[in-house]
């Protein structure tokens, strides 16, 4: 949909805001030193925060917000390659 109201979000694009960019280094640097029982509560909070991104993003189209649902397309990307990262640390049950 973004597309086709001429904005593009390729895989070299990135997020702006300086606190979210800290913020995504600091939950890297938690996860580095994380336990496994750290590690599955850091995925439960990326979880969450993934789906809220969702439903943004959902409303954000809805609204005809487009630049607004870009970034949070962003950040979506941002924590979902945290949580794939997470997905190989943590052992499957």
């Amino acid at each position: 949909m973004l597309k086709l109201q001429g904005i593009h979000l390729g895989e070299d694009v990135t997020a702006d805001d300086p606190d979210f960019l800290m913020e995504i280094m600091e939950i890297n640097e938690e996860v580095a030193d994380a336990s496994i029982d750290q590690l599955k509560e850091i995925q439960s909070s990326i979880k969450a925060i993934l789906s809220k991104l969702t439903l943004q993003i959902a409303r954000e189209f809805h609204d005809n917000n487009f630049e607004m649902a870009k970034q949070h397309l962003i950040k979506f990307k941002y924590y979902n390659n945290i949580d794939e990262k997470l997905k190989e640390i943590i052992p499957p049950v």
